[in-house]
């Protein structure tokens, strides 16, 4: 990996949600929050201005669909890796992974979540997300 961070942009209607992911990625050394959004609209702004590697979007984010939503920021920002978080389980998430599949993006369970690990699985997803 290079010497260049990981940047992340943060996309979720709940702030303590985003706080929470802010603080534990900000522990990582070579992951960096450029931006965060609470609704649809602005994440497409703020992602086309910051152009990150990796958004962290909640499957309910208010102001759009996900599905359209994901190809808004991929039209913006074709280089950006699209993570949906997500704390359900169950059949009425399958077409999202088809809507993320064709750009490459992965579906995740919100962290902490049944006990997942908020730290190590996380990051993978994230250096899984990083070229090279």
């Amino acid at each position: 990996m290079g010497d260049e961070p990981i940047t992340v942009v943060l996309v979720d209607d709940h702030m303590l949600m985003r706080e929470g992911l802010r603080e534990i990625l900000e522990t990582q050394p070579d992951v960096r929050v450029v931006g965060e959004a609470g609704d649809s609209a602005t994440a497409i702004s703020v992602v086309a201005e910051h152009q990150p590697r990796v958004v962290l979007l909640d499957v309910e984010i208010p102001g759009g669909d996900v599905t359209d939503t994901v190809t808004a920021l991929r039209r913006r920002a074709p280089n950006t890796e699209v993570i949906i978080l997500s704390m359900y389980d169950g059949p009425h998430l399958v077409p999202v992974p088809a809507a993320v599949r064709p750009g490459g993006g992965q579906l995740a369970d919100r962290p902490g979540v049944r006990g997942r690990s908020t730290g190590r699985g996380g990051r993978r997803s994230l250096r899984a997300a990083q070229p090279g």
